[in-house]
């Protein structure tokens, strides 16, 4: 860990407590007082700075990671606040500082992508990925926060891609990529895992797009078009998760120094054995995709990608200084 991920650790830690200040504040804010606004407050407090911190930096991403010191606290805190505030002006103008940083980190996966190793071709892929989407999901809130309605989207929806691409595209990935570079017999299962995720994002995104007038109740061809799709990003999504919580139980939490840290990982690789009931119940039709979006989402981004962050924080901290 280099010392400019360290300062991404530190801050990760004061923007768990910014995050629990801030959602009680919110519920005397204009906005803010709601569950996806509060799951965007965690992505860009919590999530975003405690993943950069674990991610094993190469010898060209180091002059990256330095630039990003400096960058994630100001610019997640200018995003923080847009979420709070209603849409408009002032809050999209917050919340674009944030794309700045998050090209910082695209240009690290363009990197990855150029200079993917034969050996490690599928594990440089896929973190590629993951600093790919980030960006993705900072469009999304700047539209968010701006009030744009692009396609005629509900804002619901705009605000749910936007989680959707931090919480679920970068955050997973990160997490199920720090599992493989701690595993050697089961990192086949890993990077398998890793290639399922980093597919499943695009067809949740799509999904997500397609339903908001199965949502209002007056888009049954949408509704028809969503629900295997969802199914589908669900599932794959779901499959890279067992994957990862089999790799774990294998091998991986068995290498861990930290008690707490093994315990605090394994309890978040359980947690999409509760999701994948959920989706399975919107399959056969017994829950309404409004539901199925807002639990299952909410459940990985909790438990299973926050839970996880905070776990590998706990083991990377165990672990002798470099």
């Amino acid at each position: 860990m280099t010392a400019a991920q360290r300062t991404l650790r530190s801050f990760g830690a004061v923007g768990a407590g910014l995050f629990v200040l801030l959602a009680v504040l919110s519920r005397w804010l204009p906005g803010g007082d709601d569950p996806v606004s509060r799951t965007l407050l965690v992505a860009l407090l919590v999530v975003v700075p405690l993943a950069l911190a674990l991610v094993e930096a190469n010898e060209a991403e180091r002059p990256y990671f330095a630039v990003l010191a400096y960058l994630v606290p100001p610019t997640a805190l200018a995003g923080a606040c847009s979420i709070l505030f209603d849409p408009g002006p002032l809050a999209g103008g917050a919340a674009s500082l944030w794309v700045v940083t998050t090209l910082v980190v695209a240009a690290m996966g363009l990197g990855r992508l150029r200079s993917a190793r034969p050996e490690q071709r599928a594990f440089d892929l896929g973190l590629a990925a993951a600093f790919l989407y980030l960006p993705v999901g900072a469009v999304w809130l700047v539209l968010s926060r701006f009030g744009i309605e692009p396609l005629g989207l509900p804002s619901i929806i705009v605000a749910l891609t936007a989680v959707h691409f931090h919480h679920g595209a970068f955050g997973a990935l990160v997490v199920i990529a720090v599992a493989r570079s701690r595993a050697e017999r089961t990192r086949t299962w890993l990077t398998a895992a890793l290639a399922l995720a980093a597919a499943a994002m695009v067809v949740v995104a799509i999904a997500v797009t397609l339903a908001p007038s199965a949502l209002g109740g007056s888009g049954e061809d949408a509704a028809g078009g969503a629900r295997p799709l969802a199914t589908l990003g669900a599932g794959m999504l779901e499959l890279a998760f067992l994957l990862h919580a089999l790799a774990l139980g294998r091998e991986v939490l068995g290498r861990l120094r930290h008690r707490g840290a093994r315990v605090v990982i394994g309890l978040a690789a359980l947690a999409p054995l509760a999701t994948m009931a959920l989706a399975a119940l919107y399959t056969l039709g017994l829950v309404e995709l409004d539901l199925m979006v807002h639990a299952h989402g909410e459940a990985n981004a909790y438990l299973t990608v926050l839970g996880a962050l905070v776990g590998w924080t706990l083991e990377r901290s165990a672990e002798p200084a470099a």
